[in-house]
């Protein structure tokens, strides 16, 4: 299933992420994949606030990976793969044994997480300075119903 939205800003692509994330539940496991720039920690920023996580996200770039408790009670674990080498630097991240109770975004996550969970492509294309092509892709979650 394939799905297609267009963002005309910052604060647009933001309220996607926002809306986006009613759709999430435990196990849920979303890529983030296009140019730096593009709007993936934008996204994931209003990921959090839909999920009702008030502290500030942050890009986790040296960090590769942090946590914040949702206001449903499970993990959103936030991942910038972009420095990860190898499958054994995703094993040593325990994503696997957490995911059960857990909602991952993985920025620059593709060829890491694919067979972890229930997975969610979301492709960003810059078409201009404020315009993006967000594409969503997933065998496990109808993304074409998302109400985005």
């Amino acid at each position: 299933m394939t799905r297609r939205i267009q963002s005309s800003s910052a604060e647009e692509t933001f309220a996607i992420g926002q809306r986006f994330a009613q759709y999430l539940q435990s196990g849920v496991v979303v890529i983030l994949t296009g140019e730096l720039g593009a709007g993936k920690t934008t996204f994931t920023k209003g990921v959090a606030s839909g999920l009702g996580i008030e502290k500030p996200v942050t890009s986790p770039t040296f960090v590769i990976a942090k946590s914040y408790r949702t206001k449903h009670n499970v993990d959103f674990i936030h991942i910038d793969a972009y420095r990860l080498g190898s499958i054994q630097d995703i094993r040593d991240l325990d994503i696997e044994a957490q995911i059960d109770n857990a909602i991952v975004v993985a920025e620059w996550g593709e060829g890491f997480f694919e067979m972890i969970g229930n997975l969610i492509e979301v492709k960003f294309e810059i078409d201009s300075e404020d315009s993006r092509t967000i594409t969503m892709l997933s065998n496990d979650i109808d993304v074409e119903s998302m109400n985005l």
